[in-house]
């Protein structure tokens, strides 16, 4: 009786008839009694995924945490008259009430109990060969098995988990959870915070749609704003302006593609002027100004927090809209690096100059829309969102623990920043930020991993990263990027090609400069690297693009990984540490030291991007990669060809002739200063014995190279009296037929061979001779592509 009070009580008459109405679909949630388990079938109606069959004196077990203790069910009845709703009892006799609701793409079991209840979850055994597929930063794996997901210890883990085996579940809680995919046991178990807790599960024969189901029932992210296209660079320690016009010099002189700059100081929100934290005198306008009379689009770094002494700070600790220390004084902490967030005794109070915007108050949202404003005023195109870890010593508002707060903190913050810059008039502003939840990831237009280390690290260095980047997937995150952080002295030559190359085949390329981009291009060989696969990354937008689109209606990732792409290739390994860009291209990084690897290649016919070779598909095989060469793969089909490489050689262009006259091709590359290879050059050798480039050599090979970064060196007079001109006249259009293709390819071949003629003589600086060189390779391998696509 007492058991038929609570479910009366707890659920209304309209909340009855509207469980009787549900439809009836192909994929039912249903409960078996006794013993209790939730079975859940697939498409064809094989047998239940959810709640294996007993093994080994085992079966699949609800439960709840109840008192620090888990309670099994041991019992549930239906309840007369109302569809769907079941009556249960623990092993204790704690009361619950399960309701199924079946939908046509996601079906949902809700369990309620009694107020006190702390977490309701699920276990059950998984199949020997089950896999798990679940977002997490730092793994060098992505299944699962084996493994925990816990929102108590890592923010960016997401509560959802796809099974190799036909389902996913997700958990939309605004609490903790936890996902144990059998760390200590051969269970699978998952648990939310709450007396209430509903379960979304979703079955399709192909994990694509699971995770089309997913993002439609959480939401997806739009379409990126225009100013997001392309290559970003980022710039630190920026203190004059000064700086900003010798370092865009330097990106257009090299010609390497971007056209984005990403301002990474701490401005306008560490005080309440438009100026950089290290020099008032560079102010955001100015900058914004400059950058913009360079030809790009301009990006500030921003992170959660208010200087003190400034008026911001005055008025947020007066509406006390900041973090509270135990005596209710905004708790200050150092700019700008992140708190402890279990001891805060180690923080400097010398140089606690900053408080963290408390996002847990309902008032902050609209201050900080109102504080960052200024910087969508000054012409700013958006912003990166820097995050911290919410110190467990701060006081919140309401007095809830900062684990409670999380996601609440973070939507309030993403969609502040976003309101700023609508209200400011800005149609698409850009939002980057490092959230991948399925609440404030939505509003961004860019997710930013951030946190690696340019190395080889298999769990914070590109290894790693590659990883990440294909799991975001699986967190409902189609646009994601990344960009390692580490001193320019520690980069190593091979492990920072390895990551430009890596970035070039993501949504978004960024070239972070603590890294020493600039530094790197007294280096022939890295400038080329670093050259070439920015503009490669830049010709991909049309290809990107279609890609960004597919993600918006469908949710399909635009990195995916093989499980995603071809589940069911029969000879397929589980190779892991490779990729698809979209449908048609097959990315395999180089993670190590090392110049090969064991590529496979899933069904169809597949044509090597720098070779033109072609190989058939369900294969493994072995690829070189030199240095300045990543495996990548192109479908070999007319559609796929004709959509990606096309646009690579002919985009907005008549023909070669316009192609090459619009970069300039007579034009050297100024040589870098002596003072910013001395103050930039890296080491002289890394750990593995690898040569680094000899800054003395490079700055004594020419008088051209030596000169100062004003004095434009002009080569055109020798360039234009050998053949090139007549080669660039003489270029045939990209509808051209295939023999007049190869026969410009003999008089590419001619004027290569020339310039290198004229290097040897002094004739053409070095610099600018390997420019053209370069070049011209590029146009010899992009006609071979377009000759590729004629004869398919």
């Amino acid at each position: 009786m007492m058991l038929r009070a609570f479910i009366r009580s707890g659920i209304s008459a309209a909340a009855v008839l509207a469980l009787a109405m549900l439809p009836v679909t192909a994929q039912p949630v249903s409960i078996d009694p006794e013993p209790f388990r939730i079975n859940l079938k697939l498409d064809d109606n094989t047998r239940s995924v959810i709640g294996a069959p007993p093994r080994a004196n085992k079966s699949a077990s609800f439960g709840l945490y109840f008192s620090g203790v888990w309670e099994r069910v041991v019992s549930a009845d239906a309840v007369d008259g109302k569809p769907g709703v079941y009556a249960a009892l623990t092993e204790r006799g704690t009361p619950l009430r399960i309701s199924v609701e079946t939908g046509q793409t996601v079906s949902k079991v809700t369990i309620e109990g009694p107020p006190d209840i702390e977490r309701i979850g699920y276990g059950f055994v998984p199949s020997d060969d089950e896999r798990f597929y679940s977002h997490a930063t730092g793994s060098a794996r992505l299944d699962r098995r084996g493994t925990a997901l816990d929102s108590r210890r890592d923010s960016s883990v997401v509560p959802f988990a796809l099974s190799s085996r036909g389902y996913g579940v997700y958990l939309p809680t605004e609490g903790d959870f936890r996902l144990d995919f059998g760390t200590s046991t051969d269970l699978f178990t998952f648990w939310a915070e709450g007396a209430t807790v509903t379960f979304h599960f979703y079955t399709a024969p192909e994990p694509a749609e699971i995770i089309a189901r997913f993002t439609e029932s959480t939401g997806r992210m739009g379409l990126p704003p225009t100013a997001q296209y392309g290559v970003w660079k980022h710039r630190h320690n920026l203190d004059a302006l000064d700086k900003i016009e010798r370092d865009t010099r330097l990106l257009r002189a090299y010609d390497v593609a971007s056209s984005a700059y990403v301002v990474d100081e701490a401005w306008a929100t560490s005080s309440a002027q438009l100026t950089s934290t290290r020099d008032t005198g560079a102010s955001t306008a100015m900058a914004v100004a400059e950058l913009r009379d360079a030809g790009f689009n301009v990006m500030a770094d921003v992170w959660p927090l208010v200087r003190s002494g400034t008026s911001a700070f005055e008025e947020a600790a007066a509406r006390q809209l900041l973090v509270a220390d135990s005596t209710g004084a905004p708790l200050m902490m150092p700019s700008p690096s992140r708190p402890q967030r279990d001891d805060s005794s180690t923080i400097d109070r010398d140089s606690a100059r900053v408080a963290l915007v408390d996002f847990t108050h309902p008032e902050s949202e609209s201050w900080w829309t109102n504080h960052v404003a200024q910087l969508a005023r000054a012409d700013v195109n958006g912003v990166i969102l820097n995050e911290v870890a919410l110190p467990d010593s701060g006081l919140y508002h309401g007095g809830e623990a900062e684990s409670s707060l999380w996601r609440t903190w973070r939507q309030r913050y993403v969609h502040g920043t976003r309101k700023a810059f609508k209200d400011a008039g800005m149609k698409h502003p850009v939002i980057a930020g490092r959230a991948v939840d399925a609440g404030a990831s939505r509003a961004l237009s860019l997710v930013q991993s951030k946190g690696w280390t340019a190395d080889f690290d298999s769990t914070t260095g590109l290894p790693a990263a590659v990883i990440s980047a294909q799991s975001a997937g699986f967190a409902g995150v189609p646009l994601w990027t990344a960009t390692p952080t580490t001193d320019s002295t520690t980069v190593h030559r091979s492990a920072l090609a390895r990551w430009i190359q890596f970035q070039a085949f993501t949504p978004s390329m960024h070239l972070d400069a603590s890294y020493g981009v600039e530094s790197w291009l007294a280096d022939p060989e890295m400038a080329s690297i670093i050259r070439r696969y920015s503009r490669l990354h830049s010709s991909l937008s049309t290809y990107l693009w279609h890609q960004y689109k597919t993600a918006k209606e469908t949710g399909t990732p635009v990195m995916r990984p093989l499980m995603l792409e071809v589940p069911r290739s029969a000879n397929r390994t589980d190779r892991e540490d490779q990729y698809f860009l979209g449908p048609d291209v097959l990315v395999a990084p180089i993670t190590d030291s090392t110049t090969a690897r064991r590529v496979y290649l899933p069904p169809g016919e597949w044509m090597h991007l720098w070779s033109q070779d072609v190989y058939p598909g369900d294969m493994e095989l072995d690829v070189k990669a030199p240095l300045d060469e990543i495996p990548v793969f192109v479908r070999r089909d007319r559609d796929a060809l004709s959509s990606l490489l096309r646009p690579l050689y002919k985009r907005q262009r008549k023909g070669l002739a316009s192609y090459l006259e619009r970069l300039s091709l007579t034009e050297p590359a100024p040589p870098l200063s002596a003072d910013v290879i001395q103050s930039q050059a890296p080491d002289s050798v890394d750990s593995t014995g690898e040569a680094e480039p000899d800054t003395t050599s490079t700055t004594s090979s020419s008088t051209s190279v030596s000169a100062p970064l004003d004095s434009q060196a002009s080569v055109t007079d020798s360039v234009t009296a050998g053949s090139l001109p007549d080669v660039l006249k003489n270029a045939p259009t990209a509808t051209a037929k295939a023999e007049v293709l190869r026969s410009f390819l003999v008089d590419l071949e001619e004027a290569r061979l020339d310039i290198i003629y004229r290097k040897r003589q002094g004739l053409i600086a070095p610099v600018a001779a390997e420019t053209l060189v370069e070049r011209i390779v590029e146009i010899d391998r992009t006609t071979r592509l377009i000759i590729s696509i004629i004869e398919a």
